[in-house]
């Protein structure tokens, strides 16, 4: 995961995030330094998910291939708010319809 948000990083240097996944997992995560970014976060469990802001929406888009229709995951939602920089009650976030996977885990 790490070496795509490299690449990533290296053809897109105006998009910011793309931070170390297992930061979010010490809950060390930088605020994105501009409008746009992207992040693939782990779950601290057993899942990647996706993470963006500034492609075409004020929202957070939020991309899980395992989401089942209840909240997102509280930790994922820590580390948006310190992506996001804040500590606003309220957090704007969509969740994205995505490929769902075929069984929990194989992430």
């Amino acid at each position: 995961m790490n070496a795509t948000m490299e690449l990533i990083r290296r053809k897109f240097p105006e998009i910011s995030g793309l931070f170390n996944c297992q930061w979010g997992s010490y809950m060390q995560l930088n605020p994105a330094k501009s409008k746009k970014w992207i992040q693939i976060m782990h779950n601290n469990r057993d899942h990647f998910v996706v993470a963006c802001k500034g492609f075409g929406s004020d929202l957070v888009l939020l991309f899980n291939s395992n989401w089942n229709g209840s909240e997102p995951d509280q930790h994922v939602i820590y580390c948006i708010a310190k992506i996001e920089n804040t500590d606003d009650k309220i957090l704007n976030i969509g969740l994205m319809d995505c490929e769902k996977q075929k069984e929990n885990g194989s992430c």
